[in-house]
């Protein structure tokens, strides 16, 4: 076994850490729990923003970004103290948690705007001359 010259750990194999490794089944069962990790963060940190947001919203409009704004900044420091919980005791991939995070927290933050941004909205918005036809009229077309 040699040592590694950057950090002096050596790899399960005899490798140096860092170098590249052949996943074996322990390494692709803790990089899938990481991933579910990072998913289930993610849905639970989407929900908590939407249920603060409608809550938020009940205060004045003059108070109102600046109570979006440290909420936002709260939501993100307690992401932030999870993600560094994860990292230092647990030995869960930190990338794949957030990867996952980030990729699945997009995605629904991007359906909720979609839904708001056509809440009370029977068609499409007009576009480009053609008639307008209610969305999920069957009859139509």
């Amino acid at each position: 076994m040699r040592e590694s010259a950057t950090t002096g750990r050596m790899g399960r194999e005899g490798t140096p850490r860092g170098s590249r490794q052949v996943f074996g089944e322990e390494e692709l069962e803790l990089t899938l729990v990481s991933v579910v990790v990072g998913l289930a963060l993610a849905v639970a940190y989407h929900l908590l923003s939407v249920r603060l947001q409608g809550w938020f919203s009940r205060f004045s409009a003059v108070l109102l970004p600046l109570v979006f704004v440290v909420g936002f900044l709260i939501r993100l420091l307690v992401l932030a103290v999870v993600l560094v919980v994860i990292a230092l005791w647990t030995p869960l991939s930190i990338v794949a948690v957030a990867l996952s995070f980030i990729g699945l927290f997009t995605v629904l933050t991007g359906i909720w705007l979609y839904r708001m941004a056509t809440k009370g909205r029977k068609t499409p918005p007009p576009g480009d001359g053609t008639p307008q036809v209610p969305i999920g009229d069957v009859d139509a077309g």
